[in-house]
Order: structure tokens, then sequence, then C-alpha cells
């Protein structure tokens, strides 16, 4: 994203000005004493709340945050919860309200946000020591295999620190496609039967849909394609390389984001990258389904932007909002970019609808990520507080109010706030909307955690690059598949 590290190097300053200037301003909102420099409530926190700036906020934040304030009391001073997170929508909203978990709890976390390979690489360097910096780290589904050992279970949490465990916190309140997948591990790909210990809370569900020029498309009084064959017939009638305008763009430069981008068409195609068999995970992708996958993926090349070779998520996200393109197979993350006039030069034009469907249906890369609590952290109550606070109810409903944002909930009680379903009549959530439906529908599309996840998508997105530039695609899947299995056995 353009402005991640200018937003990381401005959140390090401000830090800064943070520990001379916090006295004051908690003074100033009349909720902390500033003589013995321990918390203690003086004001209503709807007050306080209010002097900094959120207006009329949720029921359930009001309430969360008075708890918060009263538990906080019992927690010596000095305890900054440091929390890992990746340089994405959901971790990017939560970092501009940080300060009011500060304002409710006197407790000043340092969140660390990079952007996904620098967090991935950082973490585990920190971990592999003993002596990790973070209190807490978030994990990408996929790499729950590399960070699993150095995670407490949730439920051991709420078993050892009881009075800081909110009481209205459930763990069945989370959706059940981000607790399966991200949540626990060995991942439940199934919704029955007992979930085991949670290792992680889940903190965004990253979905994929489709992205496209809804001005152009009403220009020309067409609908927007609703099949994999009628998303190509569009693509070819508007593709126009001589003005320097394409199509679409596609993911074919970054492993993790081909493989994701084709796994929807995978899916679509009624077949599947994995099969999970007691515990083993199953190359199954040299099946007829994912070879006509395939061929459907490659036949968008020709009118895909021809720096697509080297594009990832990021990079098709600039080329959509930056107007180069009419379509895209994007994460609803991004949604929110389009409208921003600061990096947008196609404001109020994009529109958003479930993918294209193929013979089996239509379905959505759906990834999610979580946070865990790491073992022998510094400050677990701290932390604990802080990560109740990040997931709660009310927090979660303020982030998908926010148009900077519009965070897809990770609560089924955020779904049935009212004001929450009155938003999504708003043009300006339908992104939200659309990965509702699709969550409701289980048009969900997922890659299972992988052991070796870096090793095994670096050998998929060689093959599938090779399959999208015109390789046979049986024999490619075939020797993708094959390549796999030659490594040690896949299993949790």
């Amino acid at each position: 994203m353009d402005d991640v590290q200018k937003m990381i190097t401005r959140r390090k300053t401000l830090s800064l000005l943070a520990g001379a200037a916090a006295a004051g301003v908690l003074a100033s909102y009349g909720l902390f004493s500033t003589q013995s420099q321990t918390p203690s409530q003086t004001r209503d926190i709807r007050a306080v709340l209010a002097g900094a700036g959120r207006v009329n906020p949720p029921d359930q934040y009001v309430e969360f945050m008075e708890w918060l304030a009263e538990v906080s009391k019992n927690i010596e001073t000095g305890k900054e919860p440091a929390v890992a997170l990746m340089a994405e929508s959901a971790a990017l909203a939560v970092q501009r309200i940080d300060g009011e978990f500060f304002l409710a709890s006197g407790l000043a976390s340092r969140l660390d946000v990079s952007p996904y390979p620098v967090h991935v690489s950082k973490t585990l360097s920190s971990l592999t020591v003993g002596a990790s910096i973070y209190d807490a780290v978030a994990v990408e589904s996929f790499d729950v295999n590399l960070f699993i050992n150095y995670f407490t279970p949730v439920q051991d949490f709420m078993e050892k620190y009881r009075e800081y465990t909110y009481e209205k916190f459930r763990l069945d309140d989370f959706l059940p496609e981000s607790l399966n997948l991200v949540g626990v591990y060995p991942p439940k790909l199934d919704s029955g039967g007992e979930k085991g210990n949670v290792v992680m809370l889940p903190f965004s569900t990253p979905t994929m849909i489709n992205f496209y020029r809804r001005d152009i498309y009403e220009k020309n009084g067409h609908e927007p394609p609703a099949t994999w064959e009628e998303y190509l017939e569009d693509l070819k009638a508007l593709n126009n390389p001589s003005e320097g305008f394409f199509a679409t763009a596609q993911q074919v430069g970054s492993d993790v984001g081909i493989v994701t981008e084709f796994n929807n068409l995978v899916h679509s195609f009624g077949g599947r990258l994995f099969e999970v068999s007691d515990g083993k995970i199953i190359p199954v992708m040299d099946s007829d389904a994912v070879v006509e996958a395939l061929k459907m993926y490659s036949s968008i090349r020709p009118y895909a932007d021809p720096a697509s070779i080297s594009y990832d998520w990021d990079a098709v996200a600039t080329a959509m909002r930056r107007g180069r393109i009419v379509q895209a197979i994007l994460w609803q993350d991004y949604a929110w970019m389009m409208d921003d006039p600061v990096r947008s030069v196609v404001v109020n034009k994009v529109g958003y609808k479930p993918n294209p469907a193929g013979p089996a249906g239509s379905f959505h890369q759906f990834v999610g990520d979580g946070v865990g609590l790491v073992k022998n952290g510094k400050n677990p109550v701290a932390m604990w507080l802080w990560l109740q606070w990040a997931t709660e109810v009310g927090t979660r409903i303020i982030l998908m109010l926010d148009e900077k944002a519009r965070v897809v909930p990770i609560r089924r009680s955020v779904l049935m706030d009212r004001n929450v379903q009155s938003t999504l009549e708003n043009p300006k959530f339908s992104s939200v909307k659309v990965v509702k439906e699709i969550l409701e529908m289980k048009q969900v599309a997922s890659i299972p955690p992988l052991p070796r996840a870096n090793q095994v998508f670096f050998i998929m997105g060689r093959y599938l690059r090779s399959g999208w530039s015109g390789a046979d695609p049986r024999q490619t899947l075939r020797e993708m598949k094959n390549e796999i299995e030659s490594l040690d056995s896949l299993s949790y």
C-alpha cells in the first residue's frame, strides 16, 4: 500500500510525542489522575470518548470501555503490550483508533505494522531466538504452521485471567469461516463437532471479489459478467492497449497472489488444489476440473496488463484505482482505496459483485488472519485486554462503519447490529455487503494451512506462471503435483 511506510514512520513519531504529552492529554480528557499517574476513573466514559472525537459510539463499545477502564485499575503502570500486525486495512484501521484503548485503560500499546513479507521475517526471527519482543503476533492462515508452537491457546488465557476476561466475550460469536480456518489448528474444514484449542483470535477476513468499472458498464448499458465466459467476452470488448487501457490485470508476479487468484476459478470449476484426510494434505490439482480452470485463467492473459507478469495484489489494486483497468479479481480490503480522492482517479466509479460463476458456481478465495498470544510474553494481561478490545463487537462496528476501512466483521453480533444492517444498504459499503452474502451462502474457496507453505507456494507459483504463459495445462498441473509430492509428507 502506498502510504504504509509513511504511516508507520508517523506512528513512531507520535509514540515519542505521546510519552511527553500523555499526562496533559489524559488530564484534559478527565479520565485519569495526573497526580499519582495511576489510572482512576473520574468521568463518564462516553464523555471521555466524545472528547477524543468519538461521537455517538455504539452502546456495545461504551459498555466494554467502561469495563476496561475498571479492570485496568489493577494493572501496574508501565505495561505496554507489543503486537506485530500486517499492514492491511483492518490493522491500519485499528491503529487509527488505538488511542481510545489508551484512554480507557492507561496502557500504551506498541503496534508494529509492517508489509506482509517483512512482518513474517522479523516476527519469526524474534520468536525463534526465544526472547520475543512481541506479546502477540498476527499470522495469515497459510503460515499458521510456522507460528503455532509459539502461541498459548486462547482458552488458557480465559481460564488463567478470568478477572480480566470480559463477561460477554464469546468464542462462538466469531464467524465460523474465520475461526475454523485461522483460529483452530489443525484447521476445521467443516462446521461440526468440537473445535478444540483456539490458538489465535480471528482479526480480519480478506475475501476476493469482482471489482469492475461501474461507470463504463452503465455508459454502455451492460450488466457486469455473471459467468467466466461472459467475463472473457467483456475483456475482449473492453481491452484497448493502444490507449494504455487494459481490460484487467492479474497477480502473476506473486507466488501467493497467483495461487489465491487462480483458486477462485479452481473452486468455481468444481476442483480443489488440496484435500485433507486423516491429518494428511494431499495435492489433487491435476484433476480435469483444475485443468479447465487453468485453461480459463490462461485465456485471460491476452487482455490483461502485460505488466501482470510482475504484479502482486497491491499492483493490481493500484492499476484499478489509477484507471488503467476495467476489471479485477481482488481482495475486498482494497475497496476503500477506490473512493479515496487522495489515492484514486475512479472515485465513485467502481462497483463490486461476486466473482463470475463456473460450472460449480461462484466462489471466492478466503484467507483470514488471526492474532496469537505469545508464550512467555512480557505483558500477558495487558496484551489480553488489548486483543479483546481490538476484536470486541463495539470496536468491530466502528471499523466496519469507517469509510477508510470498511472492514468486514469477524463477529456475528456485528452483522446483527441494526446500524450496521442499515449502513450495508449504502452503496459505499456494497463491497462489505457482497462479502457478507458470500459468507452466508458459503461460497468460500480456501487453501488449508500448509507445512512449509513458502516452499509449496514457490512451486505452485512457478508452474502456474508457466501455464498462464501458454504451457500445456494438464502437463503443467501434473508436474506441479509430482514436485509437491516429492517433498516430505505434508501433514498436521
